[in-house]
């Protein structure tokens, strides 16, 4: 009897967890397609600030024309140092700036062939032809096209400033981009 007596309490157990693990999907799953377009939306529009605020960087005259000078200057002599550069101490701390109020780690700059300037701070720059994640091929190709746009988030291959100044390596993050012009044509 005994037995008998545990086996059942066993399978009224089991009917009643099954039961309230029913009740508690059905109400997260409720929640969720309450919330879940909502959290969409907000999403939407931070994207499109994020994109507003780059776009305005973009079609900023100074920050046009130092680029240009900076990219020309690369072009006639490679060996060019950036920092030395008074235009890029002017670019860097325009950026900067815009980076702390914006939250961005930091910004790169792409010419038309792919010359890549990585700015994270006053001691992280770098230059050169990198090899780009497929995420940002795609944008590098959208701002080829005179698009402003965004990556999906992903793991980056290189090392990201936490929000302690930490480098580190397979960090999430997104690039937000937009072509930058000099007289109507992308620079």
């Amino acid at each position: 009897i005994m037995l008998v007596t545990v086996a059942l309490l066993a399978l009224v157990g089991k009917f009643g967890y099954v039961s309230l693990e029913k009740k508690v999907r059905g109400a997260l799953l409720k929640e969720l397609n309450i919330t879940l377009p909502h959290a969409v939306k907000m999403l939407k529009i931070w994207e499109q600030d994020k994109k507003q605020n780059v776009l305005a960087l973009g079609k900023n005259p100074n920050i046009s024309l130092q680029t240009s000078i900076i990219f020309e200057k690369l072009a006639q002599n490679n060996a060019v140092q950036l920092q030395e550069l008074e235009e890029f101490k002017e670019l860097r701390n325009q950026l900067a700036e815009a980076c702390s109020i914006n939250g961005y780690t930091g910004f790169r700059l792409w010419d038309k062939n792919g010359i890549e300037i990585k700015v994270f701070d006053k001691n992280h720059t770098t230059r050169g032809k990198e090899n780009r994640t497929k995420e940002e091929q795609v944008l590098f190709e959208k701002i080829l096209k005179g698009n402003t746009s965004t990556t999906l988030p992903y793991l980056t291959n290189i090392n990201l400033p936490d929000g302690e100044g930490n480098y580190n390596s397979n960090q999430p993050t997104m690039l937000v981009g937009t072509p930058v012009y000099k007289n109507k044509k992308i620079i």
